[in-house]
């Protein structure tokens, strides 16, 4: 199973500058090209990483935030008989992302909520709570034996790790660095202490979605820490970035320490 990360930017500085990319994330198996939040550039950074939109047959979208949502007309067109998961809002109202034209594209459009879980032959999607003012979700993606967690935009709240137990690996959306606090964000001091309190930890974390802030003080450090203080193998994503999970699975050291397996 390869993970791609079109884009490790988010936020509406970064998004404006693109001072890292906002396309989203593929996770590509035998059977299935999924693709979490196009934002903005997603169809060219594929381009330029020569992935094919078109071999994309599940589109996960969290919520209709620009940078999560800003290339879903341009993937919809591309897309080969696929199946759109998403929150109601991203799909009817004011704030839809995608009107009756782009909807057609799709073989299949299901919405999901907390704990709904959506089966597709050998792949199966459960939605998790998030809290991030506007309507949001995060996604349990579970094939080929594996389970990844997305946990989306949120800020922290107490049943936020239960949610996350016994993935295998944890994709964590990180605005800002150490305690910098942003109302329905992480940061990276809540990252550890959502760490802390997951019993079944993950085998390894990535950090993403990182705004201006995240950037100056940077990225790696921060990841550095999450590892060095929680013993949870961490790194932090790039723009382009490609990793087998397998690998990653494996790898139980960063930075010169040993970490318990």
């Amino acid at each position: 199973m390869e993970i791609v990360f079109l884009g490790s930017g988010g936020g509406r500085m970064v998004l404006a500058t693109q001072a890292r990319s906002t396309g989203g994330i593929l996770i590509k198996t035998d059977n299935h090209q999924i693709h979490i939040d196009p934002g903005p550039g997603a169809l060219l950074k594929m381009k330029m990483l020569r992935q094919d939109p078109r071999r994309t047959n599940v589109v996960l979208l969290s919520h209709y935030h620009t940078d999560h949502s800003g290339d879903m007309e341009g993937i919809s067109e591309a897309v080969n008989e696929a199946v759109l998961i998403s929150i109601k809002e991203c799909l009817i109202g004011d704030n839809k992302v995608i009107n009756e034209f782009y909807k057609k594209f799709y073989n299949e459009i299901i919405e999901i909520i907390p704990k709904k879980e959506i089966e597709l032959s050998d792949l199966k999607i459960t939605g998790t709570k998030t809290i991030h003012g506007d309507k949001s979700i995060g996604f349990i993606i579970e094939t080929e034996g594996k389970k990844i967690g997305y946990m989306g935009d949120t800020g922290y709240f107490k049943t936020l790790s239960k949610q996350f137990e016994g993935v295998d690996l944890l994709i964590i959306n990180v605005l800002r660095p150490n305690n910098a606090y942003w109302k329905n964000h992480l940061t990276t001091n809540e990252v550890i202490k959502i760490l802390d309190e997951i019993k079944e930890k993950p085998k390894s974390v990535i950090i993403t979605h990182f705004g201006l802030k995240m950037l100056r003080v940077g990225p790696l450090n921060q990841a550095r820490r999450i590892s060095l203080e929680t013993k949870v193998p961490c790194r932090s994503a790039e723009d382009g970035m490609k990793i087998l999970l397998e690998d990653v699975l494996e790898q139980t050291s960063l930075f010169g320490r040993k970490f318990k397996t």
